[in-house]
This record gives structure tokens, C-alpha cells and sequence, in this order.
């Protein structure tokens, strides 16, 4: 089963959220000692970031540690560690100049033979099975040395224009973790990390907070407030009254109803944010599937379908309607020359009669019946998506399963039972090739390739965007690698989910900051009394 390192990595921004913009000289006076109060469901379940995989872990490593690079607030990568890098003609060689005098939160030197250190202990040759990401970050990896205190050298097996974007995952296995600490108690650090982040880990009260204090020696500047508590609240409920009453500072990943009664709060601000999520009803092992192995069944499923109205029905605002697969907080998600079946209703009617279905057709819907932050509606929205089907003529027998048991029944292989599915995907990391491969062939039969779509167009497309080094000519090649999706139709993108942030005022700066689609930014963010 997959683990969402894009959920884990928003939780992360969060947890951290100020990192560019500095306060502005008309802004109300901030407390440069004041504690940012935010939240967490459940206490960490683990502290060192090569071993975290959930965001009650990642929300609290993401204030601890650095990596190599970082994220902007636009998704874009900035020198961190790395004050600067230099690329082979081939690709393949990376030369990272590391910068002089960062600190360990012990005062160990952080320089290119720490940064080898960490990664000789995650690289998979040597990551153990519980180091879940070290496959994900370092998989295409062929060596790496340290060739003095500055210089940090990485040769890859193939050319990978992800690479420097997942060296940027600072709350997981790119994270930087003190040597010496390690050393001393390779245990314990699970409990007492020591990173080079904006805070130093002071306290872990079970089932009550996490605290960290600003670290002084911040190689990015001195943070602007004194520190951070994270509250156990497992109940988002609770934690929106909490910010309403003054409790905590600020509340993500907001329900819909939550939206509404914020927004009708006196003193509490709501943004929105787009996500990296897509909802997706997929053909279910299409070319295997008499009834949607032509296309044009497939065509009148999607024309029949006004996504628009269903989203505006469901969610008002908290859903954007996909224009292509690629959410539009991603590279290329945001484009005007991608190309959609319209909505039409009677074309659609046209169309199953011509592929020899005058009378309609029946098909088995799978779906789930949790909210997910791709579809904040649950199982109504396959009943909303059956009512508008039914207008053209196309029946559809729902069958709704237990989360737990829907995760299951999805990966199987071969598909029994049902004709389509109705699931959806967050970005294990800030890249589009992420987003991409759902559709690609090493991820067909059991993996996260529903429809089951191989095409050989499509995977020359797909391999020469990851191998490209150019950021925008990988861009243009993963927008080719989308439209092929929207044309050849194995899947309908329904919508992409909104994040939405309720903060107080005493955040002077929160209208910006917490606007951010990646990073890790509250050593920034500014609290008046």
C-alpha cells in the first residue's frame, strides 16, 4: 500500500511555514519570543526522519532538519545545506558545494562528510526494511563521495529530473541527522533527534505535546518566534474550537463544514490552497473488459458526466475541476492547451449506440466510504456520478467497501467484481513524474495502475520527461504524457481537492505564509501578544 509523502510533506509545510517573505516594515509588531500553537491527531511515531513515514512524525521532523535542498512556497527547489551544485554534460554526476559552518543542533559540524555519513546509513544497499523511503529518495543512486569538507559528489544510474526534487523530502529520509548523536545512542535519537533545522527538539509528553525552541544559529537567519508546541487533539473538531478560542494558532486540511463555521467566526481567517491530489474514476482493467475496451463507451461515460456541476454540488469551492491529471499546485497542472471531451449528454447517447448499445449500458462501480482530502464528499460522490449517468442511458450498480478492505480489494490482480473504480492519489513527493505514473506499465497488474493502460507512446513519453534535465522541457513532456491520458480516456480525472487553513490574526503574517503549496516555513511566521 502506498505511503502519501505528499500528505506527509503538506503536514510537514504546516508544521513549518514561513520561509520567504520577510515582515513587512507597516506590520503590526510581532513577539519575537512567542510560541506558534498548532496540532497533531496522535503522538510521533517516530522522531528520526529516515524511519518516519506518517504525518504525526513528519509535522514535527519537518522543524528539525535540512537536507540538501529545500522547497520554495511555489513547489520550486532552493539551495539549503547545498549552497550550489554543478550537473555533468551527461546528467548523471552531481557536484554539491556544501555550506561552510552549519551546526548540528550539538554543535557537530555539518559538512559533506556528515552529509555522506547520513546517506551511507539510508542508501538502500544499507537502509534497513523499516527505512521505508530510502528506495523512493535514493533508488537511482549509483555512488557518492565526500571528496573533502565541501564537496559532496553523486553519480546516478540513469539520467532523473526528479533527483534534486525528492532531495528536498527534509522531514524524511533526506533529512540530515547529527553523527555524533547517532553515535552516542542509535535508540535514542528516535526520541531525542538532533537536526541543523530552525528548532531543537526539547520534550515529547505522551498523548499531550510536542515542544521544540528556536535554534539561534540557524544557518538561514534567526527564527522569528521563540518556538513551537504541537497539541495532541486526536478529534479535528476539537482542534477547530481550539482555534476559535484561542488554543492554537492555526488548523489545516479543514473540512467543508469546518470552512463554513470559521468563516462565520469573528477573528479567524480562512485560505485556500491547491493540493497535489487527483479524484479518479478509472476503467477498471479496460482492455480486458468487453464493455470498456472501445473507446467510444468509455467517451460517452465522460461526455455524460458534467464534473462542474458535480463538483460544485458536492464541494462548492473545496474541489477544482481537472482540465488533466496534473493537479495545478504541479509542474504543467496549470496550462491552455490541453484538450477534454466536453460535456454532451446527447453526443454521449450517440456514441453508446453507435459502439452497439442503443438501450444503455450496466457496469459495477467500486468505491470507498471515507472522506479523503481528493474527495471531501466520500461515497456521495459515486452516487452523484450514477445520477448523472443514468440521464444517458448508463446504469450504475454501486458497491461501497470499508476503507481498510477497498485498499485491498483495488490492488488485486486480476479485477473481480466491478468495471470501474472510484479512488484517487496525493503525490508521494513534489514532482510530476508522480502524478504521471500512475498510468505507466511497471505499475499495471496490482500496482497503483488501475485501468491497467499500456501504451507504447506513452511510456517513451514518460521516460524522456524523468531523464530529462531541463526543468521546462520536462514540463512540456509530462503536459504530452497528460493529454495522452485525457485522449486515450483508461481514466476520468474528477477533480483536484483544495487545502484549507484557518489561522487567528495574531499571526501577522499568516495570510501569506501559510499560502504555500510546499516547504517547510514557520521559522518565519510572526505572532503579536
Amino acid at each position: 500500500m502506498k505511503r502519501n509523502l505528499a500528505t506527509l510533506m503538506a503536514l510537514a509545510m504546516l508544521a513549518a511555514i514561513a520561509l520567504t517573505v520577510p515582515a513587512m516594515a507597516e506590520a503590526p509588531a510581532y513577539n519575537p519570543d512567542a510560541v506558534i500553537y498548532i496540532y497533531s491527531t496522535d503522538d510521533p511515531t517516530h522522531l528520526d526522519p529516515s524511519l518516519a513515514t506518517d504525518g504525526q512524525s513528519t509535522v514535527v521532523t519537518g522543524l528539525l532538519f535540512n537536507s540538501l535542498v529545500g522547497y520554495n512556497r511555489d513547489g520550486s527547489i532552493f539551495p539549503d545545506v547545498a549552497e550550489s551544485w554543478t550537473v555533468s554534460e551527461d546528467g548523471l554526476t552531481y557536484a554539491f558545494k556544501i555550506r561552510d559552518g552549519i551546526k548540528f543542533h550539538d554543535g557537530t559540524a555539518c559538512d559533506a562528510y556528515a552529509v555522506e555519513w547520513n546517506w551511507n546509513r539510508v542508501i538502500p544497499w544499507n537502509a534497513t526494511p523499516e527505512m521505508s523511503y530510502s528506495t523512493i529518495l535514493f533508488g537511482n543512486v549509483a555512488a557518492f563521495e565526500a571528496t573533502d569538507a565541501s564537496t559532496f559528489v553523486v553519480t546516478l544510474k540513469s539520467k532523473d529530473s526528479t533527483f534534486l526534487t525528492l532531495q528536498g523530502s527534509s522531514s524524511l529520509a533526506a533529512a540530515l541527522l547529527s553523527p555524533t548523536a547517532y553515535e552516542a545512542d542509535p535508540e535514542g535519537v528516535d526520541r531525542n533527534p538532533v537536526g541543523t533545522g530552525p528548532y531543537k527538539f526539547v520534550e515529547l509528553k505522551a498523548g499531550q505535546y510536542v515542544r521544540v525552541e528556536r535554534y539561534d544559529e540557524y544557518h538561514r537567519g534567526v527564527p522569528t518566534n521563540g518556538g513551537v508546541i504541537i497539541r495532541i487533539i486526536p478529534e479535528s473538531s476539537t482542534a477547530v474550537s481550539e482555534l476559535m478560542t484561542g488554543g492554537l494558532d492555526y488548523v489545516g486540511s479543514l473540512a467543508a463544514d469546518q470552512v463554513d463555521l470559521l468563516r462565520s467566526a469573528q477573528g479567524i481567517e480562512v485560505i485556500t490552497t491547491p493540493s497535489q491530489n487527483l479524484s479518479i474514476l478509472s476503467f477498471a482493467d479496460y482492455e480486458k473488459n468487453p464493455l470498456f475496451s472501445d473507446l467510444r463507451v468509455r467517451q460517452a461515460i465522460r461526455e455524460a458526466l458534467d464534473l462542474e456541476a458535480i463538483n460544485k454540488a458536492l464541494y462548492g469551492d473545496a474541489m477544482v475541476t481537472a482540465i488533466s491529471p496534473i493537479p495545478p499546485g504541479m509542474q504543467s497542472g496549470v496550462r491552455d492547451d490541453y484538450v477534454n471531451y466536453p460535456y454532451d449528454p446527447d453526443h454521449a447517447k450517440a456514441l453508446l449506440a453507435e459502439a452497439g448499445y442503443p438501450d444503455g449500458i450496466t457496469a459495477k462501480l467500486l468505491t470507498y466510504n471515507v472522506v479523503k482530502g481528493y474527495n471531501p464528499a466520500g461515497e456521495q460522490l459515486a452516487v452523484q456520478i450514477q445520477a448523472e449517468l443514468a440521464k444517458a442511458g448508463i446504469n450504475i450498480e454501486i458497491q461501497i467497501l470499508p476503507w481498510g478492505e477497498f485498499v485491498e480489494v483495488m490492488y488485486k490482480d486480476p479485477v473481480e467484481g466491478y468495471d470501474l473504480i472510484l479512488h484517487g492519489w496525493g503525490a508521494d513527493y513534489f514532482d510530476t513524474s508522480n502524478i504521471i505514473f500512475l498510468w505507466s506499465e511497471a505499475e499495471a497488474g496490482g500496482g497503483t495502475n488501475n485501468s491497467g493502460y499500456i501504451n507504447e507512446e506513452f511510456e517513451a513519453i514518460f521516460k524522456a520527461a524523468k531523464e530529462s534535465s531541463d526543468y521546462n522541457e520536462a514540463g512540456d513532456l509530462y503536459a504530452q504524457a497528460a493529454q495522452k491520458i485525457q485522449t486515450d480516456l483508461p481514466s476520468i480525472i474528477t477533480g483536484h481537492g483544495v487545502q484549507y487553513t484557518g489561522y487567528s490574526p495574531k499571526l501577522v503574517n499568516g495570510g501569506d505564509l501559510l499560502n504555500s503549496v510546499a516547504g517547510s516555513h514557520t521559522w518565519q511566521l510572526q505572532k503579536a501578544d
